[in-house]
């Protein structure tokens, strides 16, 4: 007899595992909630390394237009002065 009771119970189990309940469902708005933060967080560290690399690069582009240009000044004082070798 028990032997027939068994699957019966068993399905009754399964049954009851597939129905969420309300702490299954803060559950799953849990992880949710925090799959979206850490994608979020995600994008955000896309901008800023994204924004630092643009800034680094921008950087270097002005270091190099302010030694042409102080490249250029030391050549016109150099020509200015008569000077035999005007690279500076």
């Amino acid at each position: 007899m028990y032997k027939a009771l068994l699957p019966l119970i068993l399905a009754g189990l399964l049954v009851g595992c597939e129905k969420e309940g309300p702490m299954e469902q803060a559950g799953e708005e849990m992880d949710n909630a925090i799959e979206q933060v850490q994608d979020n967080g995600e994008d955000l560290g896309d901008k800023i390394q994204d924004a630092s690399e643009e800034l680094g690069d921008n950087l270097t582009e002005a270091g190099t237009d302010m030694g042409n240009k102080i490249e250029d000044a030391c050549e016109k004082m150099k020509q200015e002065a008569g000077a035999a070798d005007t690279d500076c």
